[in-house]
């Protein structure tokens, strides 16, 4: 054990390293998001996953295979995901027994609409002590309803007693993720009582992020809230996060280090970039389940860095398309970027903040206060 966690801490500093001096990476990424599923039982009404073509399943010996290259590179975290719901690959049960076995110091992670996970699976997730998501986005059925107009509210009678199994004796294993938008944002006190009645003390709030549609037009910019009420939630998001304080953790960066940009119509964080840089490239990846690989989200980026069905992960990681990619990011705050790319809110700020502050040398200390954030422009 202690000489597996003096190889972690080494791999943690080559990685700083790398970054701090804008070079190669000299270890391979320390998290991975690995899409295995594209297809879903859901139809959340703010949503892509109608503009994606029927998908499928990754091939569980390829991401067998793929895991045990990213575990000998050094990877530390792996998220089971996907653009559909990831428990309703036939064989992530046994995936996620096969990485325990092989790897058992990797930590292992998936996120879930948590309407589909059997018995069976629940058993694992617990056994394995697998981190797990649920991507709730509300407190109650009848905003769950609402929500999915063309789903069964049954279902979610089934995701609260699935969060309640998951979370049975290990709270802090399971995560409830609330998208905020115009449905549900005046229910946050239900969200939060949720979380209570299930026993989970891990609460994340995010807001809704736009997606443009087949022709190009935004999809769901109906239902992203106003600049007005943007800021009334997150005013009392923060409130509740003090409240809560030591009895519940509020995962909230996404609307405290947030503004509203009237222009654009929605939430922005860029301002954090004008004066750090993003550091993701080192750090992190997703692999589709067509084999494509991106450096951040797919829709943040300009195209896949390449694809693992032809080339080794090795070999993607050290690419020129890679190398441009993170330099591109470190200086996409200050000019060398799309002021849209970076969709919305950024999904990596806290990473990005914890990677800045090691590298000025601010271990271990974090903000007492948030930065200000802009109200607008």
């Amino acid at each position: 054990m202690l000489r597996t966690r003096a190889v972690s801490l080494w791999r943690d500093a080559l990685t700083l390293l790398g970054a701090g001096l804008r070079r190669d990476p000299l270890v391979g990424p320390r998290v991975v998001q690995l899409n295995i599923a594209d297809r879903c039982n859901l139809r959340c009404i703010m949503c892509n996953q109608s503009c994606f073509p029927p998908g499928g399943f990754l091939d569980p010996d390829r991401a067998a295979s793929l895991i045990d290259e990213l575990a000998a590179l050094g990877l530390q975290e792996l998220f089971w995901h996907g653009y559909g719901e990831p428990c309703l690959h036939p064989h992530l049960g046994d995936m996620i027994a096969t990485v325990g076995r092989r790897h058992p110091v990797l930590r292992q992670f998936t996120v879930s609409n948590g309407t589909c996970i059997s018995e069976s699976l629940v058993g694992i997730l617990r056994d394995r002590d697998v981190g797990v998501r649920i991507s709730a986005h509300a407190g109650d059925r009848e905003t769950w309803a609402r929500i999915h107009p063309h789903n069964d509210p049954g279902l979610f009678d089934r995701m609260v007693e699935a969060i309640a199994r998951l979370a049975e004796g290990r709270p802090g294993r399971v995560e409830l993720l609330f998208a905020l938008f115009e449905t549900n944002r005046e229910q946050i006190d239900g969200m939060i009582r949720l979380a209570r009645e299930t026993g989970v003390r891990r609460v994340l709030f995010r807001p809704m992020r736009l997606f443009r549609g087949a022709d190009g037009a935004w999809m769901n910019d109906r239902l992203m809230p106003g600049r007005e009420d943007f800021l009334r939630v997150r005013v009392q998001l923060l409130s509740l996060r003090e409240e809560l304080r030591g009895v519940m953790e509020l995962s909230l960066d996404a609307f405290a280090m947030s503004g509203f940009d009237s222009a654009l119509g929605r939430p922005v964080t860029g301002d954090y970039y004008l004066h750090n840089p993003c550091l993701i490239g080192w750090v992190f990846s997703v692999v589709e389940t067509d084999g494509r690989v991106h450096g951040c989200l797919p829709e943040s980026c300009a195209g896949p860095l390449g694809n693992i069905h032809q080339q080794s992960f090795r070999e993607i990681w050290w690419s020129d398309a890679y190398r441009k990619f993170r330099r591109d990011r470190v200086t996409c705050g200050r000019g060398g970027g799309d002021p849209e790319g970076c969709h919305t809110w950024c999904q990596h700020l806290d990473t990005n903040r914890r990677l800045n502050d090691l590298l000025s040398l601010r271990i271990g200390l974090r903000r007492r206060r948030e930065p200000a954030a802009r109200d607008g422009r």
